[in-house]
């Protein structure tokens, strides 16, 4: 017989509560809700993190590329682009882990620190109405420059860059580096826009130069290699100087179309603007003197000046000189006619020849005036020949024998030896360097300048007499 299993017994369920069974299925609800709500932010907060824009942060720009916008800034003299040139350039230097970055940053630093101190002081020289804030600019680029050079020091891979931006600053400072850094005056110097800065310091500092001068910084200036927004400036304050104010007008007016907000420009613009007002004030007075006035108290004041035009009948014998006249004028056309026959000759002449003509006939003038003592004049013309030919010893010494003369006894030496260099036994060369020696007190070179003279030229009288009295 097949057993069967006892059936489990079925246990009594209590009875349901109906108000509890609503409140369980209300909290199930409720956790599922929140249950839902979670899981979905947790899974919704790394998409919004990916979606969401990333933080603003700088491009990586490349040293190279900073370089060539501080260049274009100094270039257009953009005060604005120079002083963001250096914010870039700081946090760039600041950031590199290579010492060759850090070092070429520097070096776009303080180039930049000059150019932003040269142009403040030269606006601050020209107008007094802002005087101290710009002073203060200059100042501090001053400052920051000479910093930046004494850190740099030998560092750089191009020492006369540092050279020239530091002597730069110096000009800024008031110092004339045509003494302390004569190498600026050769027109082969490496930096054109600092020598026409240094050349045209006098129409910007210092006393008022004479028309001679500012006509030499004029024309240095116009034939400047590299026309800058600051050469043009300077050229505009030349022209204006000459009288020239539509040309100088016109310059500033070229550096204002491609830097609107350039400060120095737009102050040489006010300048001339409120010259032209001054002298449209000036004719009025002459304009109020032509009309006689009927009333009681100026009417004598108007009577006096009638008088004066008065002497007509002296006017009126005049018109007896007028029969000569044609008689003079009539051989006036003759000498007029031999006139052009003069440029005929010059134009068959070679080029070759004419400008070794120019060059003979400047050396030779610019050497016999500053040999007679009119150093100021001969100098003019040792530089136009000097332009012509800035190789040749000759012209080398005349200008260096000028600066003797002038009391720039530094560029004196640096274009004396420059032209011992090139013709070490160049008897003017000699005498002058060895004249230069004991103007500083060195006698020990000075005697043996004089006895390199006497090696090639035993009859010097000057060589002679001094080592003879100067026990050889």
């Amino acid at each position: 017989m097949r057993r069967s299993l006892p059936r489990p017994r079925k246990m009594p369920q209590p009875p349901l509560d109906p108000p509890a069974g609503r409140m369980t299925v209300a909290l199930a609800g409720f956790l599922g809700v929140t249950a839902i709500i979670a899981y979905t932010a947790n899974t919704s907060r790394p998409r919004a993190e990916v979606s969401a824009p990333a933080p603003t942060t700088h491009a990586y720009v490349g040293l190279a590329e900073l370089g060539a916008r501080a260049a274009t800034a100094r270039g257009m003299l953009d005060n604005d682009q120079m002083a963001q040139s250096v914010a870039e350039l700081e946090r760039f230097e600041r950031s590199t882990t290579l010492a060759t970055k850090a070092t070429a940053a520097k070096v776009e630093l303080l180039e930049l620190y000059a150019a932003v101190a040269l142009e403040a002081s030269i606006r601050a020289e020209l107008d007094p109405t802002d005087r101290e804030s710009v002073q203060k600019l200059a100042a501090t680029s001053i400052t920051r420059a000479r910093d930046l050079g004494r850190e740099l020091d030998r560092h750089s891979s191009d020492p006369g860059r540092i050279e020239a931006a530091l002597a730069r600053a110096e000009l800024a400072s008031g110092t004339d580096i045509t003494e302390s850094f004569p190498l600026v005056l050769l027109p082969s110097f490496r930096d054109p826009e600092l020598r026409a800065a240094a050349i045209s310091m006098p129409l910007w500092r210092g006393p008022e130069p004479s028309e001679a001068l500012a006509a030499s910084i004029l024309a240095q200036l116009k034939a400047t290699e590299r026309q800058t927004a600051l050469v043009r400036l300077l050229t505009a304050v030349a022209l204006a100087h000459s009288g020239a104010d539509d040309a100088a007008s016109a310059q500033i007016n070229d550096v204002l179309a491609d830097v609107p907000q350039q400060p120095l420009a737009r102050m040489l613009r006010k300048r001339l603007d409120s010259a032209d007002v001054v002298a449209i004030a000036d004719d009025p007075p002459v304009a109020e003197l032509a009309p006689p006035t009927p009333d009681n108290p100026d009417a004598p004041v108007v009577v006096e000046p009638e008088p004066i035009p008065e002497p007509e009948p002296t006017i009126a014998a005049e018109p007896t000189v007028t029969p000569d006249p044609p008689v003079v004028v009539e051989p006036t056309p003759k000498p007029v006619t031999p006139k052009p026959a003069t440029p005929k000759p010059v134009t068959p002449k070679p080029d070759g020849d004419s400008k070794k003509k120019a060059y003979d006939t400047l050396l030779a003038d610019g050497c016999k005036l500053v040999r007679s003592g009119n150093a100021d004049a001969g100098f003019d013309l040792l530089k136009q020949a000097f332009d012509l030919k800035p190789n040749a010893v000759a012209v080398t010494v005349c200008m260096a024998e000028a600066h003797h003369a002038l009391g720039r006894d530094a560029s004196a030496r640096a274009l004396c030896d420059r032209a011992l260099r090139s013709s070490p036994s160049d008897r003017r060369a000699l005498l002058l360097a060895a004249e230069l020696e004991l103007a500083r007190g060195n006698e020990n070179a000075a005697k043996a300048h004089y006895r390199k003279v006497l090696e090639n030229h035993p009859d010097d009288n000057k060589a002679k007499s001094y080592l003879d009295a100067h026990g050889g």
